[in-house]
Formats: C-alpha cells, structure tokens, sequence
C-alpha cells in the first residue's frame, strides 16, 4: 500500500497518474496541502484510537 498525498489548491491533480490505480478524495473544495495532510492524519488517529 502506498498512499501519496496530492494536494492541489490550483490545477490539475495528476502528478500519479502513470502509476495509480486509483484516486479518492475528501474534500469537494480544493485543499492547500497542509489542511489535506491534517483531515488525513486526523481520520486515521480516529480509525486507530490514539486520541
């Protein structure tokens, strides 16, 4: 498993194209990196119980 953390506040999101399989997306509003690598680090602190 590999997860790579596109954050595109402008542009297109297609850095990983040639070598994923497939996209997710948790905002329907474009993020700044850091705000992405937060909600992502905040849900799985949740998913694993350390807060």
């Amino acid at each position: 498993i590999c997860i790579a953390i596109g954050a595109m506040a402008h542009g297109a999101d297609n850095f990983a194209d040639s070598w994923v399989d497939e996209k997710i997306g948790i905002s329907q509003y474009p993020l700044s990196a850091a705000v992405a690598c937060s909600r992502f680090c905040y849900e799985l602190e949740n998913l694993w119980g350390i807060w």
